[in-house]
Order: structure tokens, then sequence, then C-alpha cells
């Protein structure tokens, strides 16, 4: 079980703010933070790496271009939370295109479990490490979904919109995924069909009707 002493000095990487802010850059520096920088564990160090070399490569005057491939939604205590997954595309100074980062996890952290190392005498002499825990960075609302795809320039029309539950997932339309309550959202993902066939009868409930139904001459065909 990994020790630390209390008196550990935070290192420089503290105070250093890569071009993009990212959750694993977050996670990673939490435990250099806590004084575990060579307890990080693998996951998070090599996605670390792999973002770092990223951003080392682009182009100075040139931001990455990010666009957002999925958004979830989860609940976790009373709290709703919104995490998603986005690539990173970019050219370097000589206008080549960079391997890009694919499929990476925001918005949420894996972070130290950090408890106290106590003496015979109950005297807090340091600390160690037990595993990790998650921790979810961002609170869900629409406002805070419009500006995430407003910010990366991602055609909200392109992401995939999913629903987790702790037993279930399903995915969604925008407007289903930002305008549903969380109860709504659940009763909806246990009936048949889930949110595809509760769309369908939205639609029906509105007067759309499908213009496969209709025969050439513009009436419906069905009886």
């Amino acid at each position: 079980m990994p020790i630390s002493t209390v008196l550990d000095e935070k290192p420089d990487l503290a105070t250093v703010k890569p071009l993009i802010e990212s959750s694993t850059f977050r996670s990673y520096r939490a435990y250099v933070d806590a004084g575990f920088e060579k307890d990080v564990p693998r996951s998070i160090e090599a996605q670390y790496e792999r973002e770092n070399r990223f951003l080392s490569a682009i182009q100075n005057e040139s931001a990455p271009t990010r666009r957002i491939t999925r958004m979830i939604r989860r609940k976790e205590g009373n709290t709703e939370y919104l995490t998603f997954t986005e690539n990173w595309t970019g050219t370097d100074w000589v206008g080549r295109e960079i391997d890009p980062v694919t499929d990476r996890i925001e918005g949420v952290l894996q972070i130290p479990n950090v408890t106290p190392l106590i003496d015979e005498k109950g005297q807090k002499i340091g600390k160690q490490l037990n595993g990790s825990k998650i921790k979810y960075e961002i609170p869900f609302d629409r406002a805070t979904v419009d500006k995430l795809i407003e910010e990366t320039g991602t055609d909200k029309n392109e992401i995939i919109y999913t629903v987790r539950t702790s037993n279930r997932r399903d995915n969604c339309n925008y407007d289903q995924f930002v305008n549903t309550t969380w109860q709504q959202a659940v009763e909806i993902m246990m009936k048949d069909g889930g949110f595809e066939l509760d769309f369908a009868e939205s639609l029906k409930r509105r007067g759309y009707q499908d213009p496969r139904d209709k025969d050439k001459e513009g009436n419906s065909s069905k009886k």
C-alpha cells in the first residue's frame, strides 16, 4: 500500500496548465498533488501522455479541433451529471495532420483515495493510497449541453445522445435528451421500444404522417 509523508511538496505540474485542461489532466494532477505521482494508474498515465503528445505538436497559432461524438446523461445520488466523448484533430507547424486523439472521455475523474497513516499513539504520521474513486464533474442541464456543443462547433445532429441508469441505457434524440425529466426518461426506457417508440408516438400525437403511408395521389394508404 503506497505511503507518502505529510510534508510532501507539490511538484511544478500543479501550476502548469495545458492547452486543454482535460479530465485526464485533472485526474493525473490529483495524484501528483496528493504526493503519489509514482502511483498514477496506467490507464490515466497512458491517456495523459497521449494527450500531451498531441497538444505539444499543435501549431502555436491554431487550436485543435474538438468534435463531440456522444453525450451521456446519468444520475449519481440525487444529482444528474453529463459526460461526453470527443475527438481531437489538428496540424503541426508545417501543416501536417497530427495523429488524432479519439474517443476520449470528458466529465469524469479517477482520483486517489487517500487516507491518514496513524501510528500506535494515534498520531498522524503520513498518508496512504487506498485505490481510487470516481468523481463526476459536470452537472447536467440543457444550458451546459448547448454550451459544449457551441464551444466545440459540433453539429448537434451528429451526436449520439444516451441516457444511462444503473441497469439500463438507451439512445435518444437531442430534444428527448435535454427536455425530459429524469423520471420521464426512466419511465420511457422501461417501456418496450424505449425512446425510439416514444418519439414515433409523439409524432402521431402531433398529426405527423409518414409519406410512405400515402399513395401516389396523396391519399392515405392506411384504412
